[in-house]
């Protein structure tokens, strides 16, 4: 993970009584987590295993309902 925030992390040396908590480093400006991510259409990793669809499968795909439950229609490049 990565937080950005506006001001320098007193590393809970400080005085104040956020110091402990978060550093007393100010408002979150930023923050996202850095990940190595597999190639297109190389992520076999299942969104819902009631149902069985892929991370790739589930693009334009209902969350519910209608539509869910289509069959999967194989990669392009395949």
């Amino acid at each position: 993970s990565l937080v950005i925030d506006e001001g320098e992390d007193d590393l809970g040396l400080g005085g104040h009584p956020l110091s402990k908590v978060t550093g007393n480093s100010g408002e979150r400006l930023a923050c996202g987590i850095i990940a190595r991510s597999a190639g297109l259409f190389q992520n076999p990793k299942q969104i819902c295993s009631c149902d069985g669809l892929t991370i790739w499968e589930e693009r334009g795909r209902p969350i519910a309902g209608e539509g869910r439950k289509e069959p999967a229609k194989p990669p392009a490049h395949l």
